[in-house]
């Protein structure tokens, strides 16, 4: 059976809004509806790590997000997921590595870059936060004001 791609596009749009509003369980209702219909739809997969994270089950998200990278094997968007969701679990060093591939990947990419200086900053790594707040400046010029509030935060023990 083949599924009309433009039924599961609204869906997608649908589950979008849901996420983005704040509506994160009807969120995950649709997204589960899209990959029951189509199991590899990559932006549904994205969208379902994003949600089980909020939703607090990292554990969930891991699963989603690495689905997501047997399709596309150097996605930034699910290695950055997939860092943060590991961290999320105490698997550190593992997220540490996967958000830095996400950078690597994807230099232009600044999720990755805020999400690793707060990776480090949470695990008690505050001169690597800093360090890496300092390279997301050089990169992120137009970020930088935004940045040095987390430095700032970063430094005086608040972030996280």
């Amino acid at each position: 059976m083949t599924t009309d791609i433009t039924y599961i596009d609204k869906l997608y749009d649908t589950a979008l809004k849901h996420a983005q509003s704040g509506a994160l369980s009807q969120a995950k209702t649709v997204l589960t509806q899209i990959l029951e219909l189509s199991p590899a739809h990559l932006k549904s997969l994205d969208l379902m790590g994003y949600v089980q994270y909020f939703l607090k089950k990292p554990q969930e998200s891991i699963r989603y997000c690495e689905e997501a990278l047997r399709i596309k094997p150097n996605h930034a968007y699910a290695l950055k997921g997939l860092g943060i969701s590991q961290a999320a679990c105490g698997q550190i060093d593992e997220g540490v590595t996967n958000l830095k591939k996400a950078i690597s990947v994807s230099p232009k990419y600044f999720d990755p870059h805020w999400d690793l200086a707060v990776t480090l900053a949470r695990a008690g790594r505050t001169e690597d936060a800093v360090s890496q707040i300092e390279t997301a400046i050089s990169a992120f010029p137009e970020q930088k004001d935004r940045l040095l509030f987390l430095k700032s935060k970063i430094e005086s023990g608040l972030a996280g």
